[in-house]
């Protein structure tokens, strides 16, 4: 089965931050092979043409730096297995990442040794904590304090619209609106 994994690129290199990376290496490949290679651009900074353009590539990974949470989580919504806070020559990336050694200090970003799980286990990305979905704990989880937790949780309090077609949906508490996608327009939702 061909599978896409994309890498963000700046001069060479995994670009320091998704959010404002324009160039991506794009790799196709199976279980045995690398089928093809490409660069593919993104030069909208606007968050959801951004991420519409992004899902357009019909990515099942992306490998990159720096990434803001809104990015990751819309990302990872749409299953798209995203593996943040990694530095280093792309092509020297792009081999660990075949190999199974991109976990390997000379690729994990500057400063982000010890933060990275951290950051990931609270995050909830795939393999680095108590799983994916509604947790417990701190934060967007359904247990614990913080956003989105409590008794509160699951009520309907406004709407989410796109801002392109301006499809509405109820939009429950503890749910962001960007973490849905409009069915028409397949791009993320905003609270009205």
């Amino acid at each position: 089965m061909k599978k896409k994994v994309a890498f963000t690129v700046w001069n060479e290199r995994i670009a320091p931050l998704f959010d404002v990376a324009k160039s991506f290496l794009v790799v196709e490949y199976d279980e045995k092979n690398i089928i093809d290679e490409y660069m593919e651009y993104v030069k909208s900074t606007d968050f959801f043409k951004r991420i519409k353009d992004v899902l357009s590539l019909n990515l099942d990974g992306l490998v990159c730096g720096g990434i803001s949470r809104p990015y990751f989580e819309v990302l990872t919504s749409n299953g798209i297995v995203v593996i943040p806070f990694i530095s280093g020559c792309v092509q020297r990336v792009k081999e660990a990442y075949f190999t199974g050694k991109l976990n390997e200090k000379p690729f994990i970003m500057p400063g982000c040794v010890k933060s990275r799980h951290r950051i990931l286990r609270r995050w909830n990305m795939p393999g680095q904590g108590s799983g994916r979905g509604q947790g417990g704990g701190r934060g967007m989880g359904g247990g614990g304090r913080g956003m989105g937790g409590g008794r509160m949780r699951g009520t309907v309090d406004g709407m989410c619209i796109c801002p392109k077609c301006g499809h509405k949906e109820e939009h429950y508490r503890g749910q962001p609106c960007f973490e849905r996608l409009c069915p028409n327009c397949k791009i993320p939702l905003r609270r009205e």
